[in-house]
């Protein structure tokens, strides 16, 4: 069995540029979530942790795409995925997103 190799395409894009992740603290500092949001953020935490620790009987589903290019994306994605939800009384579903932030290069998230 061959190991696993990046192609040298995803590997050259990697190494186009190198920008460092903003600490947690001062992304949090610059971009204020509302009090819906957190809410919204800790109430899935809470019935995530419920549901791995056996204590609710949903199952725990994570969708979302790939990758993204733009907020207006993600946005369009959880509205049509907001409207299923309902209908799917047995399931927590939280969406995740990666955010491509330079549209054109591959997105190794996926």
């Amino acid at each position: 069995m061959k190991p696993f190799h990046r192609s040298s395409r995803s590997c050259s894009l990697c190494s186009l540029q190198y920008d460092p992740l903003i600490q947690p603290a001062l992304l949090r500092h610059e971009i204020q979530s509302t009090a819906e949001s957190q809410r919204t953020t800790a109430s899935a935490r809470y019935n995530a942790a419920s549901i791995l620790a056996g204590q609710d009987n949903r199952v725990l589903v994570i969708v979302g795409p790939c990758s993204i290019h733009s907020p207006e994306q993600a946005l369009d994605y959880a509205k049509l995925l907001k409207e299923k939800i309902p209908s799917w009384p047995n399931l927590l579903v939280i969406m995740r997103a990666y955010l491509c932030v330079y549209p054109g290069l591959l997105c190794v998230s996926c």
